[in-house]
């Protein structure tokens, strides 16, 4: 079942992903968004490796979207996302908007309310430990997926983990509000 399928039982299905996502500043007056305009800046997943395939067939909302890089980025940080010059330090940065690379899982965890995937990515990202949610139970939200990280790194022994070892193609982009 995916969240675009019509509700069941009564129970409340979340509304399909109404935002875009940009990989390029062709659209943008200047060329470079504003801020107030950004949700946050990702690492969005191109295509779903097999491993992931697998595990999000047992969770009733399926995501494998995308690693939040920066949620609600300043500025600056966009600046630099789309020109590639630090105004700070002056310094050319090579991680622009539609850069492609590969964020290695290295360990999955999950509990009775979702499934993350811990991700190695080799770009600045303001999360403590860079992350794509898998899947979530029916009513539950992506976003716990930071709880269920914290209870991991907590010791809770209610939270299951395997280490794992596999790749997945992103793309650098932004998610607009």
């Amino acid at each position: 079942m995916t969240y675009t399928e019509p509700v069941k039982l009564g129970v409340k299905r979340f509304p399909p992903i109404k935002h875009g996502i940009t990989y390029s500043g062709k659209s943008f007056e200047n060329g470079i968004p504003k801020a107030e305009d950004v949700l946050y800046i990702g690492a969005f997943v191109i295509d779903k490796p097999i491993e992931a395939i697998n595990m999000m067939r047992f969770w009733s909302n399926k995501f494998m979207h995308h690693v939040t890089l920066a949620y609600k980025p300043p500025q600056e940080v966009i600046d630099l996302l789309f020109n590639g010059v630090d105004t700070v330090s002056n310094s050319k940065d090579s991680i622009l908007i539609g850069t492609e690379l590969v964020a290695k899982v290295y360990r999955v965890i999950h509990d009775n309310l979702a499934c993350v995937a811990l991700v190695d990515i080799d770009v600045p990202c303001r999360n403590t430990y860079p992350h794509i949610t898998i899947g979530t139970a029916e009513t539950v939200k992506p976003v716990y997926s930071n709880d269920l990280i914290h209870l991991h790194f907590n010791n809770n022994k209610e939270i299951f983990c395997a280490n794992m070892s596999f790749d997945v193609d992103v793309r650098i982009g932004i998610m607009l509000k």
